[in-house]
């Protein structure tokens, strides 16, 4: 056996297999096997799980599948040059990074020469190993993960989709080798017994997926690989996507033995570096414009702290394929559009193809214009960049003020604040023209339109999770116009738009998707037809957020709001605004003192049409969910009686 030990070759032509090498390989197909621990948990605040890892679904193979995800995560987030055409999904480009079949599963089908038709065509099952070109030559060069990774080879006795452990890792370095020179890519194999929870969770937390091999039936024996991407402390579970569907699966955080199902052998974790030119502004370029004018393929322009006018500051393009950044991001780092001779100017405009190896991030953009035109801030075309950390204030344009994106682009736009911005007629904030963007955490308040104050949807689907929309104003549609788009929304709160009902929907068979979230305090009208029926389903609810303070711009939420996790029932956060600020219970000022002043302020309130305590909870100190002269009579009896202590709900 000690050839099996350092080669892991030859596991399945032996008649009594080892632990130690059943141990080393995958052995599962393409569906779940039947009865094993699906994992599936409602989301909590004590998961953590990395953004952007794409979730793949099983491509000849669990072990190609999982690495593939570490793959395709390293492609969107910096390194754009790993699969060639893009990765954000299961398209042409993925499958044949994972493992290339040219879309053709014909067995013997000799117009092909690929990892499907040389090694898993035809397809066997152990221990029934058909003879393949690992055996009989004639084999393509290796270019793609499954070949690196000797996926199905028969001869290391390897029937269809199986792996071994030690593969893993060799097959991640030698397929960036392949594909991009200019990175250089390391692994490091570690089994459970040498690898900590605590180093586990700092390669979460350090952004750096892992591939697990685990035992899914605790047989005792090793059987199918897992992309690690998050972790549970409060129940010690490891986070996954496991090659079947797209769901975050849950487990506890144990070693392989008999009886404990996804038992854990073995861990591959990896890192990858580049050697690309950074392109520095002012100090490489004079401008924006001219450093990204300059770049070759795969470089960076990092742009200095400032505040950035006139040309090549404006009416940007991106040419190729850039990722331009801020050192210190947006609040440091601005794009100012104005011209003295008040000619218009747009900030960015993306297009022309650009995927999502393209990044924009961190620079607030303001004082655009495309009158008439599309996105005064930024205009995404026929494309697909990421885009964060981005501010876009006081832009204008006929559609989209703030940001337009058209024409089949699908770009993620993430930690972002539109607000300010106008819209002659549709999407003060944000228009969207066949289109199918993702937004997350995204801040959009008041912008202005006839149609979609803070957004217009036209056609296909959009996602939006975590998002607030908040005091916006529009004829139709003050938060969302919805025209024949279906919209997915989840954990996303739309409150106090103006002159116009929340979200608008032109057509009853294109209703948007919702789950747990919060519509409320809109003038024209909350949880209207033709989404009316979504209001007490799938945790979605209309209650004051309690924001800290709107009218500075400060859309974190108070602790006893009902959009913070422990006061939902979806137990999640709701809005783009994390917990940001309490209150002292009878502290109607906000001076966190209990006094006089607070007995005026009330009085004011009530009776003269003073201003709103913040947030009006902190006055019903008598908890009856009334403010009245009761509270009044409370809070004075607290103070100058010895009253009981106010108890607000």
């Amino acid at each position: 056996m000690k050839s099996l030990k350092i080669c892991g070759i030859g596991l399945i032509l032996v008649t009594a297999f080892t632990a130690s090498a059943f141990a080393q390989v995958s052995t599962t197909g393409p569906e779940p096997p039947e009865g094993i621990d699906m994992g599936l948990y409602p989301k909590t605040r004590a998961q953590v799980k990395m953004p952007g890892v794409p979730a793949y679904e099983w491509h000849h193979g669990c072990g190609p599948t999982a690495l593939g995800m570490v793959v395709g995560y390293y492609d969107m987030n910096g390194y754009r040059f790993l699969v060639p055409g893009g990765s954000s999904g299961m398209i042409t480009e993925v499958y044949a990074m994972i493992a290339n079949d040219n879309a053709d599963s014909t067995c013997g089908d000799p117009a092909y020469s690929d990892h499907y038709h040389d090694y898993a065509c035809p397809i066997d099952y152990s221990p029934n190993i058909m003879e393949d070109k690992s055996e009989t030559g004639g084999a393509h060069q290796s270019n793609c993960l499954a070949d690196f990774m000797r996926t199905s080879w028969s001869s290391l006795g390897l029937p269809y989709g199986w792996s071994f452990y030690s593969d893993v890792g060799p097959a991640f370095t030698a397929y960036v080798s392949y594909v991009a020179t200019q990175y250089t890519a390391s692994y490091e194999n570690r089994l459970f017994s040498s690898i900590t929870w605590e180093e586990y969770k700092a390669e979460i937390d350090a952004g750096r997926p892992v591939v697990l091999l685990v035992d899914t039936n605790g047989d005792g024996g090793t059987d199918h690989f897992v992309t690690g991407i998050g972790y549970d402390d409060a129940e010690m579970r490891y986070g996954v996507f496991n090659t079947w569907d797209v769901d975050v699966h849950w487990y506890l955080w144990r070693n392989m033995a008999s009886g404990n199902s996804w038992g854990i052998y073995g861990l591959t974790l990896f890192d990858i570096s580049v050697q690309l030119k950074a392109i520095n502004v002012p100090d490489d370029a004079d401008n924006i414009q001219a450093a990204i004018d300059s770049a070759e393929e795969g470089d960076t322009i990092i742009v200095a702290d400032g505040v950035y006018t006139g040309e090549g500051n404006r009416d940007i393009s991106f040419n190729g394929h850039p990722v331009v950044k801020s050192v210190n991001g947006s609040e440091y780092t601005i794009i100012d559009c104005s011209d003295p001779s008040r000619t218009p100017h747009q900030g960015i405009l993306i297009s022309n193809g650009v995927g999502p190896e393209s990044r924009l991030e961190g620079f607030t953009i303001r004082n655009g214009s495309t009158s008439p035109g599309t996105g005064g801030g930024l205009q995404i075309y026929y494309s697909s960049p990421i885009v964060t950390d981005i501010v876009l204030e006081n832009n204008e344009a006929f559609d989209g003020g703030g940001l337009s994106i058209e024409n089949y682009s699908s770009p993620h736009i993430s930690n972002t604040t539109i607000r300010n911005n106008t819209a002659g007629y549709r999407g003060g904030g944000i228009y969207v023209y066949y289109s199918s963007p993702v937004f997350e955490n995204c801040i959009i308040t008041n912008n202005n339109a006839v149609e979609g104050g803070a957004m217009y949807l036209w056609s296909l689907s959009q996602s939006i999770s975590n998002c607030t929309f908040a005091m916006n104003d529009a004829t139709y549609g003050a938060g969302i116009y919805c025209n024949r788009a279906t919209p997915s929304m989840e954990n996303t709160i739309l409150a106090f738009n103006t002159s116009g009902v929340g979200m608008y929907c032109s057509s009853a068979s294109h209703v948007p998707t919702l789950a747990c979230c919060d519509i409320f305090g809109n003038e024209d009208g909350d949880w209207i037809s033709p989404y009316d029926d979504q209001a007490t389903i799938s945790g979605n609810f209309s209650s004051d957020p309690a924001f800290c303070d709107a009218d500075d711009y400060d859309y974190t939420i108070f602790e006893n709001s009902p959009c913070a996790p422990d006061n939902n029932d979806c137990s999640v956060l709701i809005g783009a605004g994390d917990i940001g600020c309490s209150f002292i219970c009878g502290d109607a000022d906000g001076d966190m003192l209990i006094n006089i002043l607070d007995i005026v302020f009330i009085i004011n309130f009530i009776y003269k049409s003073g201003p709103e305590p913040n947030p009006v909870e902190s006055v019903d100190v008598n908890s009856d969910y009334e403010i009245n002269i009761l509270d009044v009579v409370y809070i004075i009896n607290y103070v100058y009686k010895s009253g009981p202590e106010p108890d607000c709900p």
